[in-house]
């Protein structure tokens, strides 16, 4: 073998293991760390949020809640998996505006809670959510969940479906998400968590709108569609585009708003 082959040969093994040291420390970190890329809680506290100053807040079973009562209508509102209820001022200012209840849900190992945010904890929640709805009196109940909200919502569907829910850009599974994130890693074995919005969506038989920016690269604008055809026992049904939007500026667009409040009334 001459010099520059054996040179060259090196070189080569020199950077299969560089390249294969980073995707094993790369795994682990992912297996180790797998909820912190799920859930990014601000830690802002439930109680001292500066907005909700004429809403109650409701502590039922150990799941905080912001509400208020406005009409026979109400709305519950699952968020995102970054911030906290907190931040979902905006969706309250419309609520209030047009005489629509509410109850803003504020997760498991959010907004200073000292435990750490996992599926099985936030679908406790629901359960508490689901709960307190029997005691309260209206005519329609609305379920919206955005985004990693959107698979609270869906559960929600399994316990207590609602007369209509609302999607913001949905996902189809977790771990379709996860695949396409990190398309060269065995998610499948690493994702311990899975929300699944599929199963539940086919058996949905209430009114239903999906909402999603078609340049979303977080949860592609194609799994709304995808949501919206498996959909096939809604009663109504209706998908949304937004064009020129992607995951997180959805709301600077005023057409969305407006159709989260026409569907509702």
């Amino acid at each position: 073998m001459n010099l520059n082959k054996k040179t060259s040969l090196n070189i080569l093994y020199r950077l299969a293991f560089i390249v294969g040291s980073v995707y094993i420390v790369t795994a682990t970190m992912l297996f180790f760390n797998k909820t912190s890329y799920i859930y990014f809680p601000e830690n802002v506290d439930f109680y001292t949020c500066s907005y909700f100053t004429d809403t109650e807040k409701i502590q039922h079973n150990g799941t905080r809640m912001y509400y208020k009562q406005n009409g026979k209508e109400i709305v519950v509102l699952y968020h995102g998996n970054a911030g906290s209820a907190c931040d979902r001022t905006l969706y309250a200012s419309y609520f209030d505006a047009h005489n629509i209840s509410y109850i803003l849900v504020e997760y498991a190992g959010y907004a200073k809670d000292n435990k750490k945010p996992s599926r099985e904890l936030i679908f406790r929640d629901v359960d508490n959510v689901v709960n307190l709805l029997e005691t309260l009196n209206y005519d329609k109940l609305i379920i919206l969940g955005e985004s990693i909200g959107a698979g609270v919502a869906a559960h929600h569907t399994t316990l207590k479906e609602p007369d209509k829910m609302i999607l913001i850009s949905p996902f189809t599974r977790l771990s379709d998400i996860a695949r396409i994130h990190y398309p060269f890693y065995p998610t499948r074995f690493i994702l311990e968590e899975e929300y699944d919005n599929v199963e539940p969506l086919s058996r949905y038989k209430g009114e239903l709108l999906i909402i999603s920016g078609k340049d979303d690269r977080i949860t592609p604008y194609s799994m709304s569609e995808e949501l919206y055809n498996i959909a096939e026992t809604a009663s109504y049904k209706e998908l949304m585009p937004v064009l020129n939007a992607e995951h997180n500026d959805l709301f600077i667009h005023n057409e969305v708003f407006e159709k989260i409040i026409e569907f509702i009334i």
